[in-house]
């Protein structure tokens, strides 16, 4: 836990068994905010002076019947060198008012409810990571990005999730010229 005034280390804290891949920090406190873990779980935590407190767990990974055909890709582990197939690591949160929307390693957003509990799977919206999210307010649209290079625009009362708008997104070397320079837009 840094400073966020003076960059200074404050604390270190166990947040998960594997590798904590995402952060959200709550829209209206502060002191409240939620870390998504390898292992497929999110955890909401409480600062309270200089401690900070595990609040609720949600199980990501319990939800999980099975990742899509086309979500299936081997990846090395940090540690081991061993192959293994993902599941459902957390990659991306948005922690808002009671709700947190939560990006999956196979493409799946979730929706969890702090007060109730509940998860809902609300969409599978990519063919790989959710790199990140964005519900936009006082709507039911989320923006989702991903390691797929699209950038999707999501309307969660359509119930078959299906998106609004897609769009693929350039490669880093489709937007720069042989020098290095970023390309003018045509």
């Amino acid at each position: 836990i840094w400073n966020k005034n003076t960059g200074e280390l404050k604390t270190t804290k166990q947040a998960h068994s594997k590798a904590v891949k995402a952060i959200g920090v709550h829209d209206v406190d502060e002191n409240q905010y939620a870390t998504g873990g390898a292992g497929g779980s999110v955890r909401v935590w409480k600062k309270d002076g200089d401690k900070h407190e595990m609040q609720k767990e949600f199980f990501i990974k319990d939800q999980i019947k099975g990742i899509p055909l086309l979500c299936k890709r081997p990846s090395v582990t940090e540690l081991t060198g061993d192959i293994d197939t993902p599941t459902a690591g957390i990659k991306a949160i948005d922690y808002q008012k009671d709700k947190i929307l939560v990006g999956t390693e196979g493409g799946e957003i979730y929706l969890c409810t702090y007060s109730s509990g509940a998860i809902e799977k609300l969409m599978d919206s990519h063919f790989n990571d959710v790199a990140g999210l964005a519900p936009q307010p006082n709507t039911t649209w989320v923006c989702s990005t991903a390691q797929d290079r699209t950038l999707r625009v999501w309307d969660t009362a359509d119930p078959g999730g299906l998106s609004i708008r897609s769009r693929e997104l350039p490669r880093e070397d489709e937007t720069k010229n042989a020098d290095g320079t970023v390309k003018t837009p045509a």
